[in-house]
């Protein structure tokens, strides 16, 4: 389930940046085997896409945004 949240800018403190966190999950792979089918797990990682084309009130794009961001740790 997608989860849509407002996380302050970066750089002002003041702007609402759309985000939305798609939680971790689990997907299930079928393959064709000779002996018959076989089902894999694997797990697909947390993942956080920013929606917002920029800030609303410094004017910062998306693209700084997220730099700045993966440069703290927070994606």
């Amino acid at each position: 389930m997608l989860e849509k949240q407002y996380w302050p800018c970066p750089f002002c403190e003041e702007g609402q940046i759309e985000v939305v966190i798609r939680p971790r999950t689990v997907c299930a792979k079928r393959t064709a085997l000779r002996g018959g089918k076989k089902i894999s797990f694997h797990k697909v990682r947390e993942e956080i896409v920013i929606l917002s084309e920029k800030c609303n009130v410094c004017g910062k794009t998306a693209k700084q945004i997220e730099k700045k961001w993966k440069e703290e740790g927070v994606l």
